[in-house]
């Protein structure tokens, strides 16, 4: 994600100022995808033959709500921030329900994910940590 989005604001906060950035509401939700897996199913894409013109999603079929995804980032980080819901303004997509339909994508490619969020996020903190990374 761009660095201004939810996860890299995120994981900067609650690493180097051990806070929580302003939140949404606890319910939003999110079909969070990590980087390695949008990356294989992209290949995946690409080495399939006979795919003209096909249409893919890109997702997990699972959705984490934004109180899951800080409470696990709060876990790995070891951070006692305190999360203060509803500090940053609800967008019009903020939806309680976001998740990629992955089933033509099983089907047809026989793809399915290898990170689930939880470990999706634990390597994307060990990066921000291992580089120092608060200013991406």
């Amino acid at each position: 994600e761009e660095k201004t989005r939810f996860i890299p604001v995120l994981i900067s906060s609650l690493l180097f100022e051990n806070k929580c950035p302003h939140l949404v509401a606890p319910e939003t939700a999110r079909d969070m995808v990590y980087i390695d897996d949008a990356v294989d199913l992209y290949l995946s894409i690409a080495n399939k033959s006979g795919i003209n013109g096909e249409i893919f999603n890109l997702g997990t079929g699972k959705q984490s709500t934004v109180k899951e995804i800080v409470e696990i980032a709060l876990e790995i980080t070891g951070s006692n921030a305190t999360p203060y819901w509803g500090t940053m303004q609800q967008r019009i997509w903020g939806q309680n329900i976001w998740q990629a339909n992955m089933t033509y994508v099983s089907k047809r490619l026989g793809w399915e994910p290898k990170y689930n969020l939880e470990n999706g996020l634990r390597k994307t903190i060990r990066w921000y940590s291992d580089i120092g990374a608060k200013e991406i």
